[in-house]
């Protein structure tokens, strides 16, 4: 019984158990920091990691999330071949060494990420700290599979987003922004 009241609470207050087997939980959400309805606003101006013309090659297709904001068109890119699209996509950038074509070269992803940075430098701070961290979250998945490759690109682009060195100048981007520079620390 006291097993079954232990896992109910992992699962009711978030916690985890460590590798010494000691529980460990998560702290508590602030009110003033729990999710906004802005917080899916697109307010982070940075260029795509990888090329529109290849994407769309691989099969992603484009739908616009929003025009004239501050001069800006927002673009949402998607898919819906799931591994069948990552699987393209790293191979036409020569990401996806394994010769079973499973596996993710994470150095050669941040290699090519670092070739990203040369090209918008304003992002280069934002971008070392975003990779270290990502590492560090999936660091016992690597190498990771070619189907799992979205959940550490999504980390990249996420820590981004919530640091980000260009917002559009906007009342409801500058909002965004005022809540991710006093929350950061549960959103990344």
């Amino acid at each position: 019984m006291e097993s079954v009241i232990k896992l109910i609470s992992l699962i009711v207050f978030p916690a985890h158990i460590n590798c010494q087997g000691d529980l460990v939980e998560y702290p508590q959400i602030p009110e003033n920091c729990g999710i906004r309805p802005y917080m899916n606003r697109q307010c982070c101006l940075f260029p795509p990691f990888f090329n529109r013309e290849v994407a769309k090659e691989c099969g992603a297709k484009f739908e616009l999330r929003f025009d004239n904001r501050a001069n800006v068109t927002g673009f949402r890119r998607g898919s819906d071949l799931g591994c069948m699209y990552w699987r393209c996509l790293l191979k036409k950038y020569d990401l996806n060494l394994a010769k079973d074509e499973t596996k993710l070269d994470d150095g050669k992803f941040y290699d090519h990420l670092s070739s990203w940075v040369e090209l918008n430098p304003e992002f280069s701070n934002v971008m070392l700290k975003a990779k270290m961290d990502c590492k560090q979250t999936f660091r016992t998945s690597l190498p990771l599979r070619v189907c799992e490759f979205f959940h550490f690109h999504s980390c990249i682009r996420n820590y981004i987003v919530v640091n980000c060195p260009r917002v559009i100048q906007t009342e409801e981007c500058l909002e965004m922004k005022k809540f991710y520079d006093e929350c950061r620390e549960f959103y990344q």
